[in-house]
């Protein structure tokens, strides 16, 4: 049995640390005796959830011997799936290698070893403004933020795309749950468009911490309105825990 988790920061941690396991999905996966498979990552988009989660799916149809993926890259029926939804207008693009020129946002373990060596980079609004990285990238990401993002747009893809994604799921029997709470730090991100993935039957697990800023007090005592801290994913782990216990997935 494993625990996959599909999100942004939200999901991870900033804490100090090593390792992953003061995220609520490790947390979860260490009481449920399960492996874990973390597929939240910073800045991380929708589309970043969807591609890892659906390759994982798709693995599991690969059935020449040599080419079987490892355990961990496959999802079965007996794993759960939890997703925590981000901002819409989040998306990844491809950025070539550039000499001497660092990256705005990505993820190493995604580099390409080709011709076009380079890696996957992630966009959010206003983040063209962060200092000191790529100025292709920053160029690209303020075009992209001033002149080609629509949020009704962005709403109308994501509808879509979640349809697919969630009716894959249910096809293969894959139990799957999704995040959303109407409190922080949870709140910035979803809770405004939970209607456009609350059609088809899905499971919502909504997080009721009333708002409870010890949640989301971070390693240097601050207190962090867009991440949980040690006791945020603690308490998102046991709010999971009984759900699964309850619907008797475990």
């Amino acid at each position: 049995m494993k625990v996959i988790v599909g999100g942004c920061s939200v999901s991870d941690s900033f804490a100090n640390d090593p390792g992953l396991d003061v995220v609520y999905g490790q947390i979860l996966a260490n009481r449920l005796g399960a492996n874990y498979v973390h597929h939240a990552a910073t800045t991380g988009s929708n589309h970043r959830i969807w591609r890892k989660v659906t390759q994982m799916v798709m693995n599991n149809e690969i059935t020449d011997i040599n080419m079987m993926p490892p355990v961990n890259e496959v999802i079965t029926k007996n794993d759960i799936v939890i997703i925590q939804y981000t901002n819409l207008s989040r998306q990844e693009y491809f950025s070539l290698n550039v000499p001497k020129a660092s990256r705005i946002a990505h993820d190493w373990s995604e580099s390409y070893d080709r011709d076009d060596a380079g890696n996957i980079i992630r966009f959010k609004l206003d983040s063209h403004n962060i200092p000191d990285k790529n100025k292709h990238e920053k160029k690209f990401f303020e075009l992209k933020e001033k002149y080609f993002t629509s949020n009704k747009f962005d709403e109308e893809r994501f509808e879509y795309n979640h349809f697919l994604f969630h009716n894959l799921m249910v096809s293969k029997g894959i139990k799957i749950v999704y995040l959303v709470s109407p409190n922080r730090p949870l709140y910035n991100y979803n809770w405004d468009y939970r209607h456009l993935f609350n059609k088809n039957g899905e499971l919502l697990v909504t997080l009721l911490e009333d708002n409870d800023s010890r949640l989301r007090v971070q390693d240097d005592g601050s207190i962090d309105e867009y991440h949980f801290g040690k006791q945020g994913h603690k308490y998102v782990a046991t709010v999971l825990e009984d759900f699964i216990k309850e619907k008797g997935w475990q």
